[in-house]
């Protein structure tokens, strides 16, 4: 009898001769055992040996991130006060959120308020003497007495800090006591209203504007492409896998809060077993929308359930499972 090398064909029956049948438990140098056919009649089946790619390479660290992220900043030079919100907070629109020291500028005000109505006598007592040019320069005396309160009053309210949006407070900077100057940082702030991830997709089967499903630890959720980029380094490992890789910019929706800034995301185009690259015409369509191939284990054929990465060529297919 020829050697497995020599003799690559073997007999099954002709119940499975539609069938592409992939061998995947058979090395290049086994004998496929023959399978007694009802009707005597065979068909032949060449065998190849499969490369499998082990899933760890391709793993790639995916996760949501805010669609908006806004730091609140000291809009004056003092001495933080109190911070009114903690990290992991929502807050909503123009929330006070961190107030600085406000002492000295309650003062300031309060000499403006009395200035005002120093200004506002002077000009009662200038009307009463008939001298118009005293009542003149008394009506410019309160309008700078009016702006110099305005202004007093704007830098006291500068000294309280508030939300531009309402959003998720994702880290604090500044604590009581903190000497600050105006523009330093307080507080980040995470508008959770959409979020955003960046996938790997295919870049031939995959469009601005279309709607794809990612997944996340908890369910699946659909969101949109906005942008198709360059592979970044976070995702290039699955170059070998994907020939035309990109990176999708997906916005999802997440006006009811159930998604969180940080939460692992999910690309079906990951793989989480073993990959081999298998002819196209051997994967078939399988329950629930799902992809199989045939496998002869234990000279039984069985379905595989797969998921199809990305296509080589015409005639290829990268599959896991």
């Amino acid at each position: 009898m020829p050697s497995p090398i020599q003799n690559p064909q073997c007999s099954i029956p002709a119940s499975f001769r539609s069938a592409f049948l992939l061998i995947l438990t058979l090395s290049a140098t086994s004998q496929l055992p023959r399978l007694a056919a009802a009707d005597g009649e065979v068909v032949s089946l060449r065998r190849e040996p499969l490369q499998l790619l082990s899933a760890e390479k391709f793993q790639v660290d995916l996760s949501l991130h805010p669609l908006r992220l806004q730091s609140i900043n000291a809009t004056a030079d003092g001495q933080v006060l109190n911070v009114q919100v903690a990290p992991g907070e929502a807050v909503a629109i123009q929330r006070d959120c961190v107030r600085l020291d406000d002492t000295r500028q309650q003062e300031v005000v309060r000499r403006a308020t009395a200035l005002m109505e120093v200004a506002k006598i002077e000009l009662k007592i200038a009307g009463k003497g008939g001298d118009e040019d005293a009542e003149a320069l008394a009506k410019a005396k309160v309008e700078v007495a009016e702006a110099e309160l305005k202004l007093a009053t704007l830098d006291l309210e500068a000294l309280n800090c508030r939300s531009p949006f309402a959003g998720l407070v994702v880290e604090q900077r500044a604590y009581p006591g903190q000497i600050v100057r105006m523009g330093d940082p307080l507080l980040i702030l995470a508008d959770t209203s959409e979020l955003t991830a960046q996938v790997p997709v295919d870049r031939s089967s995959t469009k601005v504007g279309q709607e794809i499903e990612i997944l996340t630890d908890q369910n699946a959720v659909k969101g949109k492409v906005t942008a198709l980029l360059p592979p970044t380094d976070a995702i290039a490992p699955l170059r070998q896998i994907i020939p035309s890789l990109a990176t999708a910019v997906v916005i999802i929706d997440n006006a009811n809060s159930k998604l969180v800034p940080g939460q692992a995301v999910y690309s079906r185009l990951v793989p989480q077993d073993a990959v081999t690259l298998v002819p196209a015409d051997v994967i078939s369509s399988h329950t629930e929308g799902r992809r199989k191939v045939q496998v002869i284990r234990n000279e039984i054929v069985r379905d595989v359930v797969i998921e199809a990465l990305a296509q080589k060529g015409t005639d290829k297919v990268y599959i896991s499972g």
